[in-house]
């Protein structure tokens, strides 16, 4: 009975989100997304870049897709995930932290978490992409 308890007690622990860790990535992140992989691809002498296609953006400014570079070929195309981005000193977007969306509780937990803190912040929600009205300029 003891050992059972302490593997039931192990597992939920694991998918217990940490809300005050969620808090201060929000903080230190100045992009947040959840997003597709649509394509990675060598950038002339700049290195790697993933283009992720935003489906939802909890902070940062709002673009159909993200180009972000990154360090190694770890992703996969058609990967969903959530990301926490931040700009380096050339303006690139380079990842923070990434976390698989796929069949991944805590991380549709953290989402969900996200969603509310971000809309319980006055003058902010979560967007979209479609959500976003381009103003034509000159005639």
């Amino acid at each position: 009975m003891t050992y059972f308890l302490l593997i039931f007690i192990s597992v939920f622990s694991q998918t217990k989100i940490n809300e005050k860790e969620i808090i201060d990535d929000y903080n230190k992140a100045n992009t947040i997304i959840t997003a597709k992989l649509i394509d990675i691809r060598e950038v002339g002498n700049l290195g790697l870049f993933c283009e992720f296609e935003a489906v939802q953006i909890y902070k940062g400014k709002v673009h159909k897709t993200y180009l972000v570079k990154v360090d190694n070929n770890n992703y996969k195309k058609g990967t969903k995930l959530l990301l926490y981005l931040n700009k380096d000193k050339n303006k690139k977007y380079t990842i923070y932290k990434a976390k698989s969306k796929e069949n991944y509780k805590p991380v549709n937990d953290e989402i969900k978490f996200l969603y509310s803190y971000v809309e319980s912040k006055a003058f902010k929600h979560v967007k979209t992409p479609g959500e976003v009205k381009y103003v034509g300029g000159g005639s």
